[in-house]
């Protein structure tokens, strides 16, 4: 027997109005140093039924050090997820984390990273490029997404674990989750830019006409 995977999380449609609540700040502990700035919820299996609980004493959350934390399902349990309600800096480019998934039936269980509106959680940016296979029992890697059409605005960041069997052993890893700022221009930039500048002026002082006064045919 099988559980339907649902795409937007249990989670994701519960937690709304309790995260819309909280104070947003830039993206806190991206490389997990204890879970401070984290919240967790995990979704009983049989009432699906979301409890919000501390990811620091709850035994489906652990450190691994190296910047990575693990988020583990099981049998009581089959959704868990790490979140926090974060302020996209104005000059925000790529969001970019470090993961590892290890699923018991790729077809039905998935590992789900993504930036929600938390007024709107069934409307979400996948943090996994597109050239990530989802398919596959065990993955891992390093993800980077442009987020630059977020900037400036407040969202929620998730990393979620959904078992779509009735085998909930799955487990998935976060780490090192960093936005990354657009360049600032380098100093030999502005100089160019400056060049660039001063010589489109001179171009348009030499086309302009000459416009003092010319002495007439006939005249003194």
């Amino acid at each position: 027997m099988k559980r339907s995977a649902l795409p937007g999380s249990v989670f994701s449609l519960l937690f709304a109005i309790w995260i819309a609540s909280a104070n947003a700040d830039p993206l806190q502990n991206g490389d997990f140093v204890g879970f401070g700035s984290w919240s967790a919820g995990i979704t009983d299996s049989t009432t699906l039924v979301t409890a919000i609980v501390d990811p620091a004493s709850d035994a489906h959350f652990s450190l691994l050090g190296g910047g990575s934390a693990q988020l583990s399902n099981d049998s009581a349990f089959f959704e868990v997820v790490l979140f926090q309600e974060i302020d996209i800096p104005s000059d925000a480019a790529l969001l970019s984390f470090d993961y590892a998934w290890s699923l018991t039936d790729p077809a039905s269980d998935f590992p789900q990273a993504a930036i929600l509106d938390p007024l709107d959680p069934l409307s979400f940016l996948s943090l996994f490029p597109a050239s990530t296979d989802l398919s596959l029992a065990v993955n891992s890697g390093t993800a980077s997404i442009d987020i630059s059409a977020l900037a400036g605005q407040v969202r929620t960041l998730q990393f979620l674990l959904q078992a779509g069997d009735m085998n909930e052993a799955d487990s998935f890893q976060v780490g090192n989750v960093e936005i990354i700022p657009m360049p600032e221009p380098t100093s030999s930039g502005l100089v160019l830019l400056a060049l660039a500048a001063g010589m489109a002026t001179h171009h348009r002082l030499r086309k302009r006409p000459d416009r003092r006064a010319r002495t007439r045919p006939g005249s003194r």
